[in-house]
């Protein structure tokens, strides 16, 4: 919890034990194997710990330990944790700057060698504290980041271009100057030429041998496919150019893995989709803007620890019929209310957009078997007129009409936990106190 992070707790060492806040302890009292939400962890295993003044830290940790209490903060509302964020983390340690380094740059892209568990974790890091910060200046700061460190830095193995859709409508929902048509157009081609999920581990190879050997290979639809590099971290046959998601290998989680992998899978694993599920839903969920300040969540706090999200108005319940929930957070649901529970028989609601997509909700085809209009009032506002993504591409409205006690409509809830074989990362015990030698520098 969050008073446990802000707490100073002692990392134990075989030469000395060290005070930390920021640490992940396990119930034994002993840090974790990945602990380090604190900049200055430079690295676990040795391990290295810089002093507080030190020039060099660890921006990514920084990065991590930032995003969590941004959440915190944002769930608690608690004035003590908004202030260790702004007054202590943002301010007297300017953790940001060591997010905005080269360091962190090198930390998150190496050319095939790249840890795509690390642009993951930053992705998330990153989407946290700009979608949850009330404060305009800090807000635009790490708008700058996202761009020029995590989206954009200028590296082919980086986000933009990989057609990797998390990190696409990330940077889109997040960005500065509003919605980006292009990263959402890539995420949604991604997310279109997805398998089924679940799906099992099938193998997929698209280049041989001989091709291999040759460094030219045609993909198992057609497609040419140009090899970079053989043996690279992230893949054992890597694409010099990102492998469409149709023809790419299976992954247990496609966002910790490398968009340039060409062979892979094969076994008996049920991948269970909730990379799929977690993007198609972010995609449902925000909608076109020329600013991005809608994308900002309703309860966003700012620095005086004030409400200031955009529609908040104060937790007043409705009135009328327009939301189903128990605060009016947005306008009225774009002039669309709920249709008593009568359906509407193929009714066309009154937006179609959908960045120029069929939206099988915009036209209620077959009604809505007696319950409230789904396309109409999923949460408070309109969210399927707007829609970057299909109302039901991988599911039917039909058999939950709520989309809410199991957005995936169709076999078990995807809710249960981590992936299989995804690693715990920070919140992994190490299995008790038994350290290696500190370097503390």
């Amino acid at each position: 919890n969050a008073k446990a992070l802000m707490k100073k707790n002692q990392v134990k060492t075989k030469v000395l034990p060290y005070d930390l806040d920021m640490v992940i302890m396990d119930p034994d009292g002993c840090a974790t194997r990945w602990y380090g939400l604190n900049a200055r962890v430079l690295d676990e295993g040795t391990p290295i710990i810089t002093s507080e003044t030190a020039s060099t830290q660890n921006g990514f940790n920084g990065l991590l330990g930032m995003g969590a209490m941004k959440v915190f903060h944002h769930i608690t509302g608690d004035a003590g944790v908004g202030a260790f964020y702004y007054d202590e983390l943002v301010g007297r340690r300017d953790w940001l700057k060591h997010v905005d380094s080269a360091l962190m740059k090198s930390v998150l892209y190496a050319g095939t060698n790249t840890n795509c568990s690390n642009v993951n974790m930053g992705m998330v890091g990153i989407y946290n504290v700009l979608r949850y910060e009330g404060d305009g200046a800090l807000r635009a700061r790490w708008q700058d980041i996202l761009e020029r460190i995590f989206y954009n830095p200028g590296d082919r193995h980086a986000p933009k271009g990989t057609k990797q859709s998390f990190f696409d409508f990330i940077y889109a929902s997040q960005k500065a100057g509003g919605t980006s048509a292009q990263a959402v157009g890539e995420g949604l081609e991604t997310l279109r030429e997805w398998p089924d999920a679940p799906y099992f581990d099938d193998a997929v190879e698209n280049c041989d041998a001989a091709e291999v050997q040759s460094k030219q290979c045609t993909g198992i639809d057609g497609t040419p496919i140009t090899i970079e590099t053989t043996g690279g971290r992230s893949c054992d046959v890597c694409a010099y150019d990102p492998v469409p998601r149709r023809i790419r290998p299976p992954s247990n989680f496609e966002w910790r893995s490398s968009p340039f992998d060409t062979n892979g899978g094969g076994g008996n694993r049920l991948n269970p989709g909730g990379d799929f599920r977690g993007s198609y839903w972010m995609g449902r969920h925000f909608r076109t803007s020329p600013d991005n300040l809608d994308t900002i969540s309703p309860f966003a706090r700012d620095r005086s620890n004030n409400v200031v999200g955009p529609g908040y108005d104060g937790g007043t319940e409705d009135t009328g019929t327009e939301d189903r929930g128990p605060m009016d957070i947005g306008a009225t649901d774009d002039g669309m209310a709920e249709d008593g529970g009568a359906g509407d028989a193929g009714t066309t609601d009154a937006g179609t957009g959908d960045w120029g997509m069929t939206d099988d909700a915009a036209t209620d085809t077959g009604g809505d078997a007696g319950t409230t209009d789904v396309g109409a009032d999923v949460e408070t506002t309109d969210t399927v007129a707007d829609a970057w993504t299909l109302d039901s591409s991988d599911s039917s409205d039909r058999s939950d009409p709520s989309d809410r006690s199991d957005p995936a409509d169709a076999g078990p809830a995807d809710r249960g936990g981590a992936a299989p074989g995804v690693d715990a990362g920070a919140g992994e015990s190490a299995g008790g106190c038994s350290c290696a030698t500190a370097t503390i520098k």
